[in-house]
């Protein structure tokens, strides 16, 4: 059997995901990696140590996003006094409601009914204002144990290095830093697995993204779109990058075959861009002009 070569590899990866867009759905894919704190648990009172119950889950896990709180711990203003915290001048309170089961009597009590029988039991809401632990002085937050769910892969380990890209793990946010020609990626722990890949697949999805933007650097491809795509260039750029790491995905044996997650991102790209496939077929074809440029500069084949 004949060897595939790069160019059927990114051939066949082109035509999986072009397919896969005609049922992509925009909304579908969201960032394999969770930001530490908020989303790993349900919010808990830092007084009671309760967890949050019904609507008030909801209302602080968007609290907590919204505001980039670190955790999802909230008390109320004389809570946090109480446990030896204060909240900070000028800090704007969430809402929360807490119900109160009353026993009130029952005007439609028959008069053969006990006495017992004339209450009823009704629920009385009342509303509550919480801070979060973000906006106290006065109280450390506790350590939140993380498990790391990916697995190094060593001959992709081997394949970065050999790019001599700097690339700084930690955090929750993923990017490429033209100025000082840089990548950051969040911290291997905050990968989780989704339905379209596995925690250790993310982790290398996102760092081959990121690889990406770095192979059109003025002193690497000097990819500039602007001539074709003029403002709309920076959409095409980050569906030439999301290419980008699908072919490596393939090349680097990352995935068994092109992730719907790739085609999720992308379409979400071409709805900015009124769904022009051929903007979708002019990324993968840059996407396969860096991804050979990549492999020659890791100056090897790289084989699982």
């Amino acid at each position: 059997m004949t060897k595939p070569t790069r160019s059927d590899i990114h051939q066949t990866v082109t035509d999986a995901i072009i397919k896969m867009l005609d049922t992509a759905q925009t909304a579908g894919e969201s960032f394999p990696w969770c930001r530490p704190g908020v989303a790993h648990s349900r919010p808990t009172n830092a007084h009671s140590k309760q967890r949050y119950r019904g609507i008030n889950v909801i209302t602080l896990w968007a609290t907590a996003d919204s505001a980039n709180y670190r955790s999802g711990i909230f008390a109320t203003y004389k809570q946090w006094q109480e446990i030896g915290a204060q909240v900070r001048k000028g800090e704007k309170a969430a809402p929360i409601v807490f119900y109160k089961s009353l026993e009130v009597a029952d005007d439609n009590a028959g008069d053969g009914d006990s006495a017992e029988s004339g209450t009823k039991t009704i629920r009385m809401a009342r509303g509550y204002w919480v801070f979060n632990a973000d906006q106290v002085d006065g109280y450390t937050l506790p350590d939140i144990p993380t498990v790391d769910l990916t697995t190094r892969i060593e001959h992709v380990e081997q394949f970065v290095d050999k790019l001599a890209i700097p690339i700084t793990v930690g955090g929750a946010s993923a990017f490429y830093r033209p100025m000082d020609d840089s990548i950051t990626m969040p911290d291997r722990a905050l990968f989780q697995n989704t339905p379209t890949s596995t925690a250790t697949e993310g982790f290398y999805g996102v760092l081959c993204h990121e690889i990406g933007h770095a192979s059109g650097a003025n002193h690497r491809l000097a990819r500039d779109l602007t001539g074709r795509f003029g403002s709309q260039s920076h959409a095409v750029e980050e569906m030439v990058a999301e290419w980008i790491s699908a072919m490596l995905c393939a090349e680097l044996s990352i995935t068994a075959q092109p992730r719907a997650g790739h085609a999720h991102y992308i379409a979400g790209w071409l709805t900015v861009l009124k769904n022009e496939k051929g903007a979708a077929m002019a990324a993968a074809a840059q996407a396969s002009r860096a991804v050979d440029y990549l492999m020659q500069l890791a100056a090897r084949e790289v084989a699982p």
